[in-house]
This record gives C-alpha cells, sequence and structure tokens, in this order.
C-alpha cells in the first residue's frame, strides 16, 4: 500500500527530516497525493486520495490528526464529481488540490473522462470545507500529452495562475512531465471557464523605484531600466560583477560603500521610506518584503557605512552590508 508522510524542518527551505512514522497509513493504496489548507478559524485540512477522495482533521502540531473524527471518506457522486470512468464511477481521479476563495471552497483534482485515456483537469466547489462537494467542471482538457496532469492553483499580485503538467518538452510522454503555468480569470459567480493550456504567462510587471538615501552618486528617485525581469528569484546567476547577482546589478549600476551620513540619519530616513510603502505614487513593496526590510534596518542602526543606493525595493543589492560590484 501507499501512505503519507510528513517532513519536519525549522525553516522554510529545509533540511526536512522525515517524522519516522506515516501520518495516514490506511494499508491501502488510496493514501497518496496529498493537499493541505488552513481555514480562516485555525482548523488545517489534509485532503488526499485516488481512487477516493477522503480528507483529516490537522491538529495544531500539523504532525498528527483529530483521532476522534479519524480518516473521513467524502461520498463519490455524480453530483460532486460528475460521471467519469475511475473506479468510483466518477471523474475524480488523484492530485487534489483545496483552497479557498471569496468564501467559495474549491477541490481541483485529476479526472478521468468517459472516452478518454489520459488525465484532464477538473474542479469542484462547497460552502463548507468538508462538502458536500458540487461538480464545477471541466478545467483544462487533456491536449498537455501526459497521462497524469496534475494542478496547482496560486493567486500572486492580483492575478490567478493554474499550474498543471505538459509533455511538451522533448522528450515528455506519459509520465516524462513538466510544469507550465496558464493564467486565467474567475467569473463573478466564481465559476471557472476552461483553461487553454499555454506557453507560461505573461509577466506581472512592476516599476521599480529605487531611493538614493544620500544622493551620492545619482538623483533622488531612479527607475531601474530593466523593469520587464520581474522578482524572479530562480535566476541567481551572476551579473555586471556582482558576486551574488542582485537586480541593482543587472541594471547595470555599481555599488559602492559611502560614508557621507551617519548610521543613525540613513536609519531614520530608511524608516521613513518604509512608511511610505503603501503610497502607491512612490514605493512599492512587496507585503512579504517588509518584514525583511524591516530585518535589515536592525542591521542598519550598527553600520558603519551604507550602499549609495539604499533600498531596493523587492530585493536588497547583494543581501548584506559586503559587495564586490
Amino acid at each position: 500500500g501507499m501512505a503519507i508522510a510528513v517532513g519536519v524542518s525549522d525553516s522554510p527551505t529545509g533540511p526536512f527530516t522525515d517524522l519516522g512514522y506515516p501520518l495516514v497509513d490506511e494499508g491501502d493504496w488510496n493514501d497518496i497525493d496529498p493537499t493541505v489548507f488552513i481555514d480562516d478559524d485555525g482548523q488545517a485540512y489534509l485532503y488526499f486520495g485516488n481512487p477516493e477522495l477522503r480528507y483529516v482533521l490537522l491538529n495544531e502540531d500539523m504532525i498528527s490528526y483529530n483521532q476522534e473524527v479519524g480518516i473521513v471518506k467524502i461520498p463519490m457522486t455524480e453530483e460532486s464529481f460528475a460521471k467519469g470512468s475511475h473506479f468510483t464511477g466518477t471523474t475524480y481521479g488523484e492530485g487534489p488540490w483545496f483552497y479557498k476563495r471569496n468564501g467559495l471552497y474549491y477541490m481541483v483534482y485529476a479526472a478521468f473522462a468517459l472516452d478518454k485515456k489520459d488525465e484532464h483537469l477538473a474542479y469542484s466547489t462547497s460552502v463548507s470545507p468538508t462538502g458536500p462537494w458540487v461538480y464545477g467542471g471541466v478545467l483544462m482538457t487533456e491536449e498537455g500529452g501526459v497521462f497524469t496532469n496534475h494542478p496547482g492553483i496560486a493567486d500572486f499580485k492580483g492575478h490567478s495562475y493554474l499550474f498543471y503538467h505538459t509533455g511538451e518538452l522533448p522528450g515528455g510522454s506519459l509520465f516524462h512531465r513538466s510544469v507550465c503555468v496558464a493564467e486565467f480569470t474567475y467569473n463573478e459567480d466564481g465559476t471557472i471557464a476552461a483553461i487553454t493550456a499555454k506557453n507560461g504567462a505573461p509577466a506581472v510587471v512592476t516599476k521599480r523605484i529605487i531611493e538614493d538615501l544620500d544622493n551620492a552618486y545619482y538623483p533622488t528617485k531612479m527607475i531601474v531600466p530593466s523593469t520587464e525581469i520581474v522578482h524572479d528569484r530562480a535566476n541567481l546567476e551572476v551579473f555586471r560583477g556582482c558576486i551574488r547577482g542582485c537586480r541593482f546589478c543587472q541594471a547595470g549600476f555599481s555599488c559602492r560603500p559611502v560614508r557621507k551620513k551617519s548610521p543613525e540619519v540613513l536609519y531614520r530616513q530608511a524608516v521613513e521610506l518604509l512608511e511610505k510603502a503603501d503610497d502607491p505614487e512612490k514605493f512599492y513593496i512587496e507585503v512579504i518584503m517588509q518584514e525583511k526590510i524591516k530585518l535589515y534596518l536592525e542591521y542598519v542602526k550598527n553600520a558603519s557605512f551604507w550602499y549609495d543606493i539604499k533600498l531596493i525595493f523587492q530585493t536588497f543589492c547583494c543581501r548584506s552590508i559586503s559587495c564586490n560590484g
């Protein structure tokens, strides 16, 4: 049979350590493809399963579940998942992805139609995290060229994206899958029209405004020329001399330590910049970056020098006070 295990780490990037025992192990082949969602009230749900959809209520420690409730089997009805060719007689196959949007719960999954051998993507919705589920429709057809196509959905900067599998890269087929992404929009009632497989999604371009706190070399405000490069931390190649490949150096500037102002003055000015972060006319700072900025401000308090360009919104040059640029 299969089982669902848990890796634990003190950091979101690892290293992870296996618990040493399975979280869910029913002794059958159904215990695969877990998806976890934490609701607004703090209750965490773990859905999983092939060919049946099941769930447990995770405890606060996230490595155990409510034994009194136990493992709950979702009724595999045509009303919930439509008529299909999988073992339950419905389209539901595997690979569930559970999330919530505007008070509506979504279960996106890999599905088997009556007359198809490959998986397509479908979804169901519910007004409750535990169902009953109502079939919503086909999310993506079987054109990806792979037997298994598993979904993932996320919102980023006001845009919605579907991540899915294709076999379109050289050597791709059946289980030789690669990951692709397509942008989509919800209808006003929360339904989703079928999404066409695409060659990626357009970049969400963010204007990068750089503030020069001491006006040592540049004007007070500058827009980084390479605005088409967005946020991606996937490419950390070395660009134009910076040993860590920061966006500042990618834009073609050099960074040098300056001593024109005391750390106390620079710290105060940095705090003022942070307070302006919510002013769209001046600065755009991702919420996730604001905490990092605060941490760096604590470092600046005791720094003996600072960069000529003090704050680069969405990242910091070299992420430290030392730079070989």
